[in-house]
């Protein structure tokens, strides 16, 4: 279920990100939260969009905050 539209949607967020961080310094002290619940609404979406059930899906954010905001996406 991995297509082109989901990559490149998330190398447009990891670039808006990347500027509101640099825009927002203060942000990367709250950044771990942040993720936190980012993911959970993201696990939501996933759950919509591909039609998996919620156990096919790490509970946690499984990469760190450089893993996330990292240009190069992982087809691990």
């Amino acid at each position: 279920m991995r297509g082109n539209s989901w990559r490149l949607t998330i190398k447009d967020l990891r670039r808006q990100s990347a500027r509101l961080l640099a825009q927002n310094p203060d942000l990367r002290a709250s950044l771990d939260a942040i993720l936190e619940e980012a993911y959970g609404d993201a696990l939501l979406i996933a759950q919509r969009e591909t039609g998996l059930a919620e156990d096919a899906f790490p509970v946690t954010l499984p990469w760190t905050p450089e893993q996330v905001l990292q240009n190069e996406i992982s087809h691990d």
